[in-house]
């Protein structure tokens, strides 16, 4: 199914303005309840893991009535995302406003690009020191013509990367462009032709300098994930319906291909290095697998909770996060420690580019009535 990056995104747009719902717990790793001290094999917050880290709040109300949604994190600390103004319930949404970056620091807003049509949708992003990236689908509600878009930072300048597949004049459907970046490459699956069950989908990679070709990175396969020099995607085998997802791993600098491990049926999966984090099958157990050794970690396990549910996996070389019905999760690489980002009663999201870690919170101003959504912010490398 994907990454943390970012099909998230319909779901984090609606708990923007709803809210989340009722849930249940999620088991750490040995077995340990959620709640729990931060001794060695317990659950620690943030304030008692990092107590050295400082941790900022994010405002997504800007002003005359716009809000923000983040799209992924940007390194440096940054937001990347889209405005747009709410209505009253029951109101349809108008149009997105502008694709955008938000610096939470100062709250201040630098417009990214206008988006290129009234009825588009932002489908997902991704940023990195020097690009933005960003797919945009319209009309709706079919959202099949996307195009993909990448901006240089250094110049401003923006060009369109790709653009949807046309089979007989119609776009050839894809169930969700996800695009991951890293360093000048930038990576996704798309529909290329359509099947008798379902459509035929293939994994792609454009060099974002230099004015090299979109490049095919293998075929029948969807959701590549990206960190220099390995590429890893997924491809269903066995019978249709039924049948599997095998993980397969690609060095850019040789194209030899390899399997990942034993891995069957991966949800959810994230690339740093070496190392990936994935989600079984049915979202019940969340590993980390070094796609060249193979040895592979358990890192929690919700089969016997209800409901249970892990997704939307992220990874940098200090901390894996991943969020549940339980709440927000980080497990700290170097001391091997869980760490509940936030308590939830639904799914909330995290994000991790760079250093930059983000998860949503709730907030009830003194002089409100209903909680507010906002984003924390913290910079991996104060962790000590």
């Amino acid at each position: 199914m994907g990454s943390s990056g970012k099909r998230a995104l319909r779901l984090v747009l609606v708990l923007a303005l709803t809210g989340c719902a009722p849930g249940g717990f999620g088991q750490p790793p040995g077995g340990a309840s959620p709640s729990g001290s931060p001794s060695a094999g317990g659950i620690a917050s943030p304030a008692t893991a990092w107590p050295q880290a400082r941790i900022t709040t994010a405002d997504l109300h800007l002003p005359g009535g716009m809000m923000f949604v983040e799209v992924e994190a940007a390194p440096g600390g940054a937001l990347f995302g889209f405005t747009f103004k709410p209505m009253p319930p029951g109101s349809a949404t108008e149009p997105i406003g502008e694709v955008a970056l938000l610096k939470p620091a100062t709250h201040e807003l630098l417009k990214v690009a206008t988006i290129s049509s009234p009825d588009s949708l932002i489908l997902s992003g991704d940023a990195s020191e020097r690009w933005l990236v960003w797919a945009e689908a319209s009309p709706r509600p079919t959202l099949d013509g996307w195009a993909l878009y990448a901006q240089d930072r250094r110049t401003g300048q923006t060009r369109t990367v790709a653009r949807a597949a046309a089979v007989d004049g119609r776009p050839v459907p894809t169930p969700s462009i996800e695009l991951r970046l890293n360093g000048d490459m930038v990576v996704w699956s798309a529909g290329v032709a359509r099947a008798a069950i379902g459509d035929h989908l293939d994994c792609f990679l454009a060099p974002l300098s230099g004015g090299q070709p979109v490049q095919t990175l293998a075929t029948d396969c969807f959701h590549p994930v990206i960190s220099w020099p390995y590429v890893v995607y997924g491809q269903h085998l066995g019978p249709i319906p039924g049948g599997y997802v095998e993980l397969t791993a690609m060095d850019l600098r040789t194209h030899a291909h390899h399997p990942v491990g034993a891995v069957r049926s991966a949800e959810y999966y994230a690339l740093a290095g070496t190392t990936l984090i994935y989600t079984t099958a049915g979202n019940k157990t969340i590993h980390l697998i070094d796609i060249l050794s193979q040895k592979d970690r358990l890192l929690m396990d919700v089969t016997d909770s209800t409901p249970g549910y892990l997704q939307f996996p992220a990874i940098n070389d200090r901390l894996a996060v991943w969020d549940d019905w339980a709440g927000v999760w980080a497990f700290d690489l170097k001391r091997k420690q869980l760490v509940r980002l936030r308590p939830a009663t639904g799914f909330t999201g995290a994000y991790l580019r760079g250093s930059t870690l983000v998860w949503a919170d709730y907030t009830r101003p003194d002089s409100k009535d209903r909680e507010f959504r906002v984003l924390r912010l913290l910079d991996t490398t104060q962790i000590p």
